[in-house]
């Protein structure tokens, strides 16, 4: 799996998020905004999503959302507050997501939600810095405080002091009366957060504690590589994130678009099935063969027509 660019200003995001249903919800939307980035100049400063369209509908299956073992699923609709959560933006506050609902298809549940392409811009600004994550890891967390000091701590090696009041703020703990205790703070959040890291994650971290007169008063985190991390078996979760991050070449969904008349969604599908190793114009070639078989045999459906023929091109 391939690390994805995590813009520094997202990390603030995840101080709105009140459970690791939507802290995971969010991993799909980075996920789906990085497939929509073509290119990065040198510095990381310019991101092109001119071929981005205007909104793409997620869908992935249900049980993506639990941890494994989950069973329940009553807790999945947690991650529908996402609707109500923002970026704050250059340019203003963004909702992170619109209309998420809970489909069931063929007797399994999907998710299914838009991404508006203005939240690809905020994703992808990484004119404030960035780091470099694996959502895959970030998606197994049990834990919010987990994916947050995951994100903050990720491939850094430099010692830092941060205020506990900052800590507070970074994790949404602020207003809970229980954590305004250094102790229960550091106990609840920060070891918590550090445990879950060394058991499953490829970076963790060491902290000490610093006080102001006989409260703590800051946090002295040192990342390190997780010299105990182990790489899990691929899962089918995170197959399905990675193609998420794979986006369609411009000439080929400008294609499918213009010759095939396909919707947003109708793409996604189609995604899902193309042959990444096939050349761009090479495959518009094989899809305009496609094209004209279904215009001489004249099949009932042609888009479901195109993909069984997609389907077929794996094998």
């Amino acid at each position: 799996m391939k690390p994805s660019l995590i813009p520094y200003t997202i990390i603030h995001a995840l101080s709105s998020f009140e459970n690791i249903y939507e802290a995971r919800l969010f991993g799909w939307c980075i996920a789906k905004a990085q497939a929509a980035a073509k290119r990065y100049d040198k510095n990381l400063g310019t991101i092109n999503v001119q071929f981005g369209l205007q909104a793409a509908r997620v869908t992935f299956p249900a049980r993506y959302l639990l941890a494994d073992g989950e069973k329940n699923y009553k807790p999945i609709r947690r991650a529908f507050s996402l609707a109500r959560k923002t970026i704050t933006t250059k340019t203003g506050e963004l909702n992170i997501i619109a209309f998420p609902e809970l489909l069931k298809r063929g007797g399994e549940l999907y998710v299914t939600f838009l991404l508006h392409q203005s939240i690809w811009y905020a994703l992808l600004d990484f004119t404030q810095g960035y780091r470099l994550a694996d959502i895959e890891v970030y998606m197994r967390f049990r834990c919010q405080y987990s994916a947050i000091f995951y994100l903050l701590i990720s491939q850094q090696q430099d010692t830092y002091t941060l205020s506990i009041d900052y800590l507070r703020q970074l994790t949404g703990t602020t207003q809970l009366k229980a954590y305004n205790r250094g102790n229960n703070f550091m106990r609840k959040v920060v070891q918590a957060a550090k445990d879950e890291l060394d058991q499953i994650a490829p970076w963790t971290f060491d902290y000490a504690t610093q006080r102001d007169g006989k409260a703590i008063g800051r946090c002295i985190i040192t990342p390190h590589a997780n010299t105990h991390y182990q790489a899990q078996d691929t899962t089918p979760r995170e197959r399905l994130l990675e193609m998420q991050r794979v986006a369609l070449d411009e000439r080929v969904r400008d294609y499918l678009q213009d010759s095939w008349h396909m919707t947003t969604e109708e793409m996604e599908v189609a995604e899902r099935y193309i042959r990444r190793d096939i050349p761009p114009m090479q495959l518009i070639e094989r899809l305009a063969q496609v094209k004209e078989t279904a215009l001489r045999t004249q099949p009932a459906n042609p888009k479901g027509y195109l993909i069984a023929t997609l389907k077929r091109m794996q094998r």
